[in-house]
């Protein structure tokens, strides 16, 4: 069976790889999260470009189908070269999420919430801009919410301080919808919504990804529409992390038993 390559720059992308197996039950996923070097966000594009490249090449030994890069940072600024470099298709979360807003109706306002290199790279604003012409988007790197998140702090008061202290120049702004622009911040699409009075969509760019994937799987007839019974996802780091297998478990509602570090292949 051939399998379907995810990777991130840490492990925030287990939230997309949640929705790729909910949709996609039937598909065996290989997870590559790139331990070693994360964050990528305060990166320069070169550098995201040549970690994205390597870690790429990897999954491609392993005779994937297709890519989705998870990262919204490196989907921000390579997914363009990925896509030329490669024969199967290269996915990215950026892209996807942008399909979802100018999907929906009555959308002239949209707030773009990610780490310092997505904002920066401008992606998802001009993206937007591009597809919903006269929208208005307004955005802001959130980098102190990734620390919280994988400390298990959502429900503290910690989180409540850094969303209102982020967060509270939207209010005024009238927002329609708000893009989650970092694989992180779906864990709190809960507090962000009921921060906006549930006043404001959340766009879950997880979500849509898995809706694209399973397009461009049927599109292509490379689904695997058998069932597979107890398929064994892969999962590769590229250093130790700790507290992985917590992290996973609060991610992803199980845990995740064996996990596979890449020494020396790709950096």
């Amino acid at each position: 069976m051939q399998s379907i390559g995810i990777f991130d720059s840490g492990l925030g992308g287990l939230t997309v790889y949640k929705e790729l197996k909910r949709l996609l039950p039937n598909e065996k996923f290989i997870y590559f999260g790139d331990t070693a070097r994360v964050p990528y966000g305060s990166k320069s594009p070169d550098t995201i470009r040549k970690y994205a490249f390597e870690i790429s090449y990897f999954l491609a030994q392993k005779k994937i189908k297709l890519m989705v890069v998870a990262c919204n940072t490196a989907s921000s600024v390579a997914l363009n070269e990925l896509k030329n470099a490669f024969r199967f298709p290269v996915i990215g979360v950026v892209q996807a999420a942008v399909e979802t807003a100018s999907s929906m109706e009555h959308i002239s306002k949209i707030g773009v919430i990610g780490t310092k290199g997505t904002i920066k790279s401008k992606t998802y604003q001009n993206l937007l801009i591009e597809k919903l012409m006269n929208v208005s988007v307004f955005s802001k790197p959130c980098p102190i919410f990734v620390p919280i998140i994988e400390e298990g702090l959502i429900d503290s008061i910690i989180m409540k301080t850094t969303m209102d202290y982020y967060l509270k120049s939207f209010l005024n702004k009238k927002l329609d919808a708000i893009i989650l622009g970092c694989t992180h911040y779906p864990i709190i699409e809960e507090q962000i919504f009921n921060f906006f009075n549930k006043k404001v969509k959340t766009i879950n760019p997880g979500k849509a990804v898995a809706e694209e994937v399973k397009r461009i799987l049927s599109k292509n007839a490379i689904e695997n529409t058998e069932n597979a019974g107890n398929i064994q996802d892969e999962f590769f780091l590229s250093d130790k992390q700790e507290n992985f297998k917590k992290i996973a478990k609060n991610f992803l509602g199980f845990s995740i038993s064996r996990v596979n570090i890449v020494k020396n292949s790709i950096i």
